[in-house]
């Protein structure tokens, strides 16, 4: 899984609908650090249910969004 693809996505959306990092965290229910970690290329050991929580807040398609980011370039 590309993580750097992942930190990009999820960043690039909440900035698109003008989110903080701390209104996806809370509407994710994970914490602050954890999104910072993700659109920073830090996490490198993601669990699926909070990946899945996050586009679910930032109304990103799952599924969509797992195909996006197993593709290889």
């Amino acid at each position: 899984m590309d993580y750097r693809k992942i930190g990009t996505r999820i960043k690039t959306r909440r900035v698109y609908l003008n989110e903080t990092q701390e209104n996806v965290a809370i509407g994710a229910k994970v914490t602050k650090t954890f999104i910072s970690n993700i659109e920073n290329f830090k996490a490198d050991n993601i669990d699926i249910g909070k990946l899945h929580a996050i586009c679910v807040y930032l109304s990103l398609d799952f599924g969509m969004f797992v195909k996006e980011v197993l593709k290889n370039d």
